[in-house]
């Protein structure tokens, strides 16, 4: 039997909406509550049921519980609201307006990011395999080299030149 899903549509706001929860801690049970144990043990039907049950039912997983109030997610909307506004997105933009090919074309299958002693970015790719990415005075890329370990010796397997 298929059952009815109840939830909000927030389209493309919703990764935004995710990543800012995640990334400030805002949903977190000493926030919200332990609220996927809430849903199992309600099994609401409706929303208007979940709603009614979590504020009579739930509460802060901190040291000091307190109870979860329409009030207290208010101040945590807010809170997300300022997070989003004044931090992600002016971050983002600077981000985009800086992003350039050659980061994506770098970032595809890159691990890690470590520095050499000339401060050139070493990609670790694998155990057996990295990549050393040289740039100019503009953060351009104008060298990319791929090396693989042999016997304890890293080996240079392939050499781009972005001049």
């Amino acid at each position: 039997m298929k059952q009815d899903k109840h939830s909000l549509e927030f389209g493309k706001k919703e990764k935004v909406l995710n990543y800012a929860c995640q990334t400030y801690q805002l949903s977190r049970p000493n926030k919200v509550g332990a609220v996927m144990a809430l849903i199992r043990e309600c099994q609401p039907k409706t929303i208007e049921e979940w709603e009614k049950w979590y504020f009579e039912n739930a509460f802060t997983e901190a040291k000091a519980k307190t109870k979860i109030t329409k009030d207290s997610l208010q101040e945590l909307g807010e809170r997300l609201h300022e997070k989003i506004t004044e931090v992600v997105i002016p971050e983002w933009q600077s981000a985009f307006a800086q992003l350039t090919l050659q980061d994506c074309i770098i970032n595809v299958g890159k691990k890690e990011i470590m520095y050499d002693s000339n401060r050139n970015k070493i990609g670790k790719v694998s155990k057996n395999e990295k990549e050393e990415y040289t740039y100019n005075s503009n953060q351009n890329l104008i060298r990319l080299i791929s090396y693989h370990r042999v016997n304890n010796t890293w080996k240079e397997i392939e050499r781009h030149e972005y001049i």
